[in-house]
């Protein structure tokens, strides 16, 4: 019986080295046509691509058309007052009362997110021809290395002409600074940029392409935006180029241009600011592949590099006192952000560090609590732990915080309390709360698991009851509404819970 089996394994494992190496060969011979379909797919994308921007400077040489300049709309400016109201304890008593609602804005709706894998990252493996040089570049203190062709150190802008900037798009097309397009998206993902904080490192990176060439440089920033799915336009006025932007959401303060029914942002290369003009030139063609409006929205936390900032945060609110510095390049980046829809604000995802921080300086205590007393508590604390002052009278100017700007700067107003407010609800409590937004005064509302025993104020949106917390009206507790908007319609902003994040 020995025999035999002996026999047996002497026939079988030839067989079984044959099979593994049939085994060998055939994933080789997969992943060699899975290499050459990826090449094959990349070679036609890129000629797909490159056909499309051929045809799009083709258009661009055409007279661009003259459109009217608009004067960027002012934020609206809430007459806020001098002093802080103190809470005068006449709501709570009643049994629950509905206040009257204007109009319910809903919560944005976020873009989807595209794929990890571009399918044209591969694209640097078909550009062996193209010599590229390194650039350092300072993106709030991140020093990133980009890959940028040789070539453009002698690409030059004869002009600003139509054909100029045609010539300008078609040599960025056709000598490898799709590369840069690849490297862009691996940061943005690497960094959890949103589309500003993308647009904010672009023009970064055409500074440090065409050092001090601010017309090459607007093209370049264009071009990218194009190339990366913005909807971005080059415009003209005078003796200088300018980026045009369209956006999902009111840019306040930005003057803006109407082209095709669309609302385009002006934006500057120039280290000055260009002289008012009554009208912009500009192409009506749009790009052809897929392009977006910007979406001012953080979705996420970007990833800054960690810079403490010289301003030390310390309450003793909550007992032991637990220091905050704010990342100095967040509040950097804060600072160059456009103003938009208080929404956007109190949707905003912040740091990890501020997440971090209140989670170990504010959650142990609330923990304690039931959703009730721990609402009320955080209440009590935004009213009572800042000091107030009107934006005019703090900047000159209105400047509403993300959220956290409050941890940062000496003072703040009611929608920075409302935002702080908002946030500190939705990460450390977890309940329903929307922004109350009246002709002159900004409050929030919460809604409650249980509110069966819940007295004092409150708007029913989609079936729920939000009980007024208004984190200006001092001492005020839950129900309770400054006595002025109790007749007047507000409306309604609807933030993200977090549990149902959008």
């Amino acid at each position: 019986m020995k025999k035999y089996i002996g026999i047996l394994v002497i026939v079988l494992l030839p067989l079984l080295a044959w099979s593994q190496q049939d085994d060998d060969w055939n994933n080789f011979l997969q992943r060699r046509n899975f290499n050459e379909w990826k090449q094959q797919r990349n070679a036609s994308f890129k000629a797909y691509k490159d056909s499309v921007n051929r045809e799009f400077a083709k258009a661009m040489e055409k007279r661009w058309e003259e459109f009217q300049v608009f004067t960027g709309q002012r934020r609206p400016i809430k007459p806020e007052p001098e002093q802080l109201p103190v809470a005068i304890h006449d709501t709570v008593a009643k049994e629950p009362v509905s206040l009257p609602v204007d109009q319910i804005i809903p919560t944005p709706e976020a873009r989807p997110v595209p794929p990890t894998e571009n399918e044209y990252d591969n694209y640097a493996d078909s550009a062996t021809q193209t010599t590229y040089r390194d650039v350092d570049v300072n993106f709030y203190m991140h020093t990133i290395k980009f890959e940028v062709p040789v070539s453009g150190e002698t690409m030059v802008l004869g002009g600003i002409s139509e054909r100029a900037v045609a010539k300008l798009w078609s040599d960025l097309s056709e000598n490898g600074f799709e590369k840069c397009v690849i490297q862009l998206k691996e940061k943005s993902r690497e960094y959890h940029l949103n589309d500003w904080a993308i647009y904010d490192m672009i023009t970064a990176v055409a500074a440090e392409t065409f050092p001090k060439r601010y017309a090459e440089q607007t093209v370049f920033v264009v071009w990218l935006a194009n190339q990366l799915g913005m909807d971005a336009k080059v415009g003209r006025t005078g003796n200088q180029l300018l980026v045009l932007l369209s956006a999902k959401t009111t840019l306040y303060a930005v003057s803006y241009v109407r082209c095709n029914n669309e609302t385009y942002y002006i934006f500057s290369c120039y280290p000055t600011e260009s002289q008012e003009q009554s009208s912009i030139s500009t192409y009506p063609v749009t790009f052809p592949t897929p392009t977006y409006p910007l979406d001012m929205n953080i979705d996420e936390p970007i990833h800054f590099l960690r810079q403490p900032s010289s301003v030390t945060y310390r309450s003793d609110f909550w007992g032991d006192v637990l220091p905050f510095q704010v990342n100095q390049n967040a509040i950097d980046f804060y600072s160059r952000y456009p103003q938009v829809d208080i929404g956007i604000y109190a949707n905003a995802e912040m740091s990890e560090e501020l997440k971090i921080w209140a989670e170990r300086q504010m959650k142990p205590f609330l923990d304690e609590l039931d959703e009730y007393e721990a609402v009320n508590v955080l209440l009590f604390y935004v009213q009572t732990e800042f000091d107030y002052a009107t934006d005019i009278q703090q900047f000159g100017y209105e400047k509403p915080f993300f959220c956290e700007e409050n941890f940062y700067y000496a003072k703040n107003d009611c929608e920075d309390r409302a935002i702080l407010f908002a946030y500190l609800i939705r990460n450390l409590v977890g309940a329903r709360i929307v922004l109350l937004d009246y002709p002159d005064h900004i409050a929030t509302a919460v809604a409650f698991e249980d509110d069966s025993e819940i007295k004092g104020d409150y708007y029913l949106i989609d079936g729920r009851k939000y009980f007024v917390c208004d984190p200006t009206y001092i001492g005020a507790n839950i129900g309770e509404t400054m006595p002025q908007y109790r007749t007047q319609r507000a409306n309604v902003i609807l933030l993200k819970h977090q549990n149902n994040k959008q």
